[in-house]
């Protein structure tokens, strides 16, 4: 009955915060019990959810990456690349997790706090992996089809539950970006008046801090990525690569300059922070396989003035002085 539920909560209450709140539990009310049944809920699903991400890794790095090191079918450079340093984050990891379940006060808001703040400079190894994660995923999928590669992998899809072995990959990324909700989670349902609620708080900055710094890294290798692919589609017709220049979108459009007579032309527009880029997609399948773009003009921002045209929908006037000639751009809708 209630009175059942409401003995073994205080129970647990006691267990998750120490002997030091023996007294207060005894005299707690029904809410600060609930409360406390929550703390340990999600302390149990913070401990619960590193093991089985620990597990999931030590069985990938276990089962795929060392054997493909040891197969010497694939070179160990390649590998690299596919793996990324998923050993060190797992070693970081198991740490974690010991740390969380191997104090005097394991099991606790302290012991899962303490070990995250004592891992933190370990979990910015994160920062390299996910930098890399495109290219690890793109890594992957070329040698699928090699069929060493592939029967290696066929024979390992039970190991997989389901799932391929680049969503395993991604995991890692999953589980950083998972540690500020649980922690802030934590901090909600500690009680204000534990002597463990600062150090929680400290854990949900640190990892609130750790995700903000690691995704901005990431953003920039994405950002860096995308430029290469760009500049190696456009050839040497013009250099892209700027230590301040950001890519920003990919759209199709259409580029009748004013006055024109002829057809507009059908463009791809590369939208940066600072430059516009109108480049026609080849049909050629000889230039598609080596440089698939041919620049038709570029468009520095900082020359220009933009605005919203008033006589087309989607469309966008480039005006400009220095120029000597102003032009629209409609952009086309992407399909759904």
């Amino acid at each position: 009955g209630s009175a059942r539920r409401l003995s073994v909560a205080r129970n647990e209450y006691i267990r998750s915060d120490g002997a030091a709140l023996v007294a207060k539990a005894l005299e707690a009310r029904p809410g600060e019990i609930k409360l406390a049944a929550t703390c340990k809920h999600v302390v149990d699903e913070i401990i619960e959810s590193e093991s089985k991400y620990v597990a999931d890794m030590r069985m990938v790095i276990d089962e795929f990456r060392e054997p493909l090191l040891r197969g010497a079918f694939v070179d160990a450079s390649v590998v690299a690349r596919v793996f990324l340093n998923l050993p060190q984050l797992v070693a970081a990891n198991e740490e974690v997790l010991r740390r969380m379940t191997a104090s005097s006060f394991a099991h606790t808001p302290r012991a899962v706090a303490s070990a995250v703040l004592s891992m933190v400079p370990f979990l910015r190894l994160y920062a390299h992996y996910m930098e890399h994660h495109l290219r690890s995923l793109l890594t992957l999928h070329e040698i699928r089809a090699q069929p060493r590669v592939a029967k290696f992998l066929a024979q390992r899809r039970e190991l997989l539950r389901g799932l391929d072995l680049s969503d395993y990959l991604v995991k890692p990324m999953q589980r950083l970006c998972k540690y500020p909700i649980l922690f802030n989670q934590l901090l909600k349902a500690i009680p204000a008046d534990s002597p463990d609620a600062t150090l929680v708080a400290d854990a949900a900055d640190a990892m609130d801090s750790v995700v903000r710094d690691v995704n901005e890294k990431k953003r920039d290798s994405e950002n860096r990525f995308r430029m290469v692919s760009i500049q190696a589609a456009l050839g040497h017709a013009l250099q892209l690569s700027t230590p301040t220049r950001r890519f920003v979108a990919q759209l199709n459009c259409s580029y009748p300059p004013d006055g024109a007579t002829t057809r507009p032309l059908h463009l791809t527009l590369f939208a940066f922070n600072d430059l516009f880029v109108l480049a026609k997609r080849s049909r050629s399948l000889r230039r598609l396989a080596k440089e698939p773009y041919t620049l038709k003009r570029a468009v520095a921002l900082d020359q220009v003035s933009l605005a919203c045209s008033t006589t087309a929908a989607n469309a966008l006037r480039v005006l400009s002085d220095t120029l000597g000639d102003s032009f629209t751009i409609t952009i086309k809708p992407t399909p759904a």
